[in-house]
């Protein structure tokens, strides 16, 4: 079997990685279905969220646990609830 010569081999190899590169900037085929359940699933953990800060805040209150753990839990919620609001923030800071 004969080899390929090193321009040659060289020039099917930069066609290679260019198609290749091309394939890898294509919209990522599954986006859509995944931002649709993230909506779905913060649809359905909302009502949860609403009710643990219920039940922390009356054991907080009752000196069962600490507020930390109260205010804690509102930071996670707002992290978690408001990600996007919180990183156009942030890079509204830095302009980026």
């Amino acid at each position: 079997m004969k080899t390929l010569k090193p321009l040659a081999r060289n020039t099917a190899v930069a066609l290679l990685l260019s198609l290749l590169s091309s394939a890898a900037s294509a919209a990522a085929p599954f986006a859509s279905g995944a931002t649709t359940l993230t909506a779905d699933v913060l649809t359905i953990v909302a009502p949860i969220v609403g009710l643990a800060v219920i039940a922390v805040g009356v054991l907080a209150w009752f000196g069962k646990i600490s507020w930390v753990w109260f205010g804690g839990l509102v930071v996670g919620i707002i992290l978690v609830f408001g990600n996007q609001q919180v990183v156009s923030w942030i890079r509204g800071l830095f302009g980026v």
